[in-house]
């Protein structure tokens, strides 16, 4: 089953005698052009429903269109010498730029903000700012350098030139304070590659230049490996090389939910890669990463259905699909209800990463609680990925993660002039250094979405409590072993296991070994136990002994137990006595019958009292009267005997 669907189509006007189709990726809008614009121009859009229309002179055929980021002026270049701007208030009135290198042909523009627009030329880049209140265009500056064709990402305004048609260096710039920067030279030695073989996509929030390596030319090219190049900290760094492909015909690149797609018209499959997953070092670098696909070929469906990969569909970044013959454009988008992988750790560190992946993680962890051919060992795994990823999360978001990221984005290999693989000393075996440990994860679970979706759900519906006692003592583990205190509910659900299989012993094994932390909540619920295991009474008293706050409490349990001296001793070890009540304590001893300790309690407060207030009375407040009276009735006021002989 397909894992990639078809949004619901964006319907324009197709390609036809009078009307040129054309796509903005960076406002990703699709233009339809009738007669030059003449009889119209209607611009739509897949992310919104919204359809903007304009009438425009005709003064020729046009070879790119596009609108500024706000959508306040209409760049068109009909001629490769310059651009024409129109305020979309006023059409009628234009003004234009030409390049400002002599004899120059422009290539291509893009805006880099809502006043400034960069001309590529094949003599350079130029650089120029836009006033549309008054109509005017000022140069900035430029950078001269020879190009044939390059490429731009509108993320983060990188771009990439190439001085030859067919070439085996790429040249890499930053636009940034209306200045061109020169970034770093990939240098590809003998391999040569055209425009369609490189981009600039953005994965994980990080920008990668792909560069497609085939074998052969023309019709006859097969795509054999993907190289991926980190821009990170202006330098310029191979991490990644997809593999598996042997792809023939023409193949287009999408990125949908951080993972990368390789579609395959030939084939009619797509291939999944997904960075984050761990892949084996390179042969000549260990810092470099090679990625099978994630999970198994795929296709894409259009409502359930597999479709044909038409030649007529041209991909554009990152998940746009335009069919112009027929007036179409779609968004790829994952179904991860489809989704299977070899094994479960996989997929769980797949879901960890997808934006809708907490649902389906949650199924998948509760299928493989209940599975009994799933290994607890596998299990743990899964556990730990989980909790690795919610502790990284609380890291972020409280900071803690800044600490740790200089070391994970150090380079480990500037791409210049030399080809050569090199490992610095300070760079550890299998880092990447494309995903610094700033990078959040997309689904994270805390241990309130385990308990109700994967124990207590599992629970309900018949699964073994042995193999619900042992999955469970995993993820408690893994809690541990990563620092996250367990919640209280899953102490709970751990102990009341133990007393169904009762497994008494494994319960006394984790009380004592800390397996099971110390709470107030865990001792009441142990003293609940005393009639099913004695030793639970002990437990209780010595985790709320180590608790230190249970003094309380563990003074209750004493009265309720007719303890009275023990609970004595608790209050003059704490420092209670001018404050504990007398009432509560003759309350307890009167109900003993045990008349020496009721004359010991009684005297204990007499002694307070006299201490405190210089009498042994005590107050009204105490409420203590009842016991006062019996104490005379029992110890002071003389029997009286009848008389001898009396009747």
């Amino acid at each position: 089953m397909g894992l990639l669907e078809l949004s619901r189509p964006v319907q324009f006007e197709p390609v036809g005698q009078v009307t040129t189709v054309f796509f903005d990726d960076k406002n990703q809008q699709v233009f339809s052009v009738r007669s030059g614009g003449a009889t119209g121009v209607v611009i739509k859009s897949p992310h919104h429903t919204s359809v903007i229309t304009y009438r425009m002179e005709d003064h020729g055929p046009i070879i790119s269109i596009k609108l500024s980021p706000n959508l306040s002026v209409l760049s068109v270049q009909r001629s490769k010498q310059s651009v024409e701007f129109l305020n979309v208030t006023n059409l009628e009135s234009e003004y234009s730029q030409a390049a400002r290198a002599k004899n120059s042909v422009i290539l291509g523009f893009v805006w880099t903000s809502n006043t400034e627009v960069v001309f590529i030329t094949d003599h350079g880049i130029e650089i120029y700012s836009i006033s549309p209140e008054k109509k005017t265009i000022k140069y900035v500056r430029s950078s001269s350098v020879t190009i044939a064709w390059y490429c731009y990402s509108p993320v983060n305004h990188y771009l990439v030139t190439s001085s030859k048609v067919d070439t085996s260096q790429l040249q890499v710039w930053a636009i940034r304070n209306s200045t061109a920067y020169k970034l770093g030279m990939v240098e590809l030695d003998t391999i040569l590659v055209k425009d369609k073989d490189v981009s600039l996509m953005n994965v994980y929030n990080q920008t990668f230049l792909r560069v497609n390596i085939n074998q052969g030319d023309g019709d006859i090219a097969v795509l054999k490996e993907i190289q991926l190049y980190c821009v990170l900290n202006d330098q310029v760094t191979l991490t990644h090389v997809l593999t598996s492909l042997d792809c023939p015909g023409p193949v287009g690149l999408h990125t949908v939910d951080n993972l990368i797609l390789v579609h395959s018209q030939t084939e009619a499959r797509s291939r999944l890669y997904d960075l984050r997953l761990p892949g084996t070092p390179h042969q000549e670098s260990c810092s470099v990463s090679v990625l099978s696909p994630s999970l198994s070929l795929t296709t894409i469906t259009n409502e359930g259905t597999p479709v044909p990969y038409s030649p007529a569909w041209v991909v554009f970044l990152p998940n746009i699909l335009v069919d112009a013959r027929k007036g179409h454009m779609w968004t790829l988008n994952l179904k991860l209800g489809s989704v299977l992988a070899p094994d479960p750790l996989t997929l769980t560190k797949f879901f960890l990463n997808r934006e809708a992946g907490k649902v389906p993680l949650l199924k998948l962890l509760k299928s493989s609680l209940q599975s009994t051919s799933t290994e607890l060992s596998t299990l743990c795994d899964m556990f730990t990925c989980v909790v690795a990823a919610y502790n990284l999360h609380q890291n972020i978001a409280s900071g803690g993660a800044d600490g740790n990221s200089s070391s994970a984005t150090k380079r480990t290999r500037t791409l210049s002039t030399s080809t050569s693989f090199t490992v610095p000393p300070q760079t550890s075996t299998g880092s990447n250094p494309a995903f610094p440990d700033s990078v959040p994860p997309a689904v994270v679970l805390d241990q309130a979405d385990i308990f109700t979706n994967v124990f207590s759900s599992s629970s309900q519906e018949g699964v073994a409590v042995t193999r619900l006692q042992s999955v469970l003592v995993e993820y408690l583990l893994c809690l541990l072993q990563q620092g996250v205190t367990p919640r209280q509910f899953i102490y709970e659900l751990l102990i009341n296991l133990c007393v169904k299989t009762e497994q008494f012993y494994q319960l006394h094994q984790y009380l004592q070994y800390h397996v099971i932390g110390d709470s107030k909540p865990v001792a009441c619920l142990l003293l609940s136990l005393e009639s099913a295991y004695k030793p639970a009474r002990q437990l209780a008293l010595d985790m709320m002994t180590r608790l230190g706050t249970a003094t309380e409490e563990m003074i209750e349990i004493f009265l309720a137990e007719g303890k009275l001296v023990s609970a004595l001793s608790l209050v003059k070890a704490n420092g209670l006595v001018d404050t504990v009540s007398a009432r509560k304590f003759l309350e307890a001893a009167e109900k003993t019958e045990d008349r020496m300790l009721f004359f010991n309690v009684f005297s204990f407060f007499e002694e307070r009292n006299l201490r405190l207030r210089g009498s042994g009375n005590f107050s009204r407040g105490e409420q203590c009267d009842p016991y006062v009276k019996k104490f005379k009735e029992m110890f002071l006021e003389t029997k009286r005997t009848p008389a001898a002989g009396q009747a």
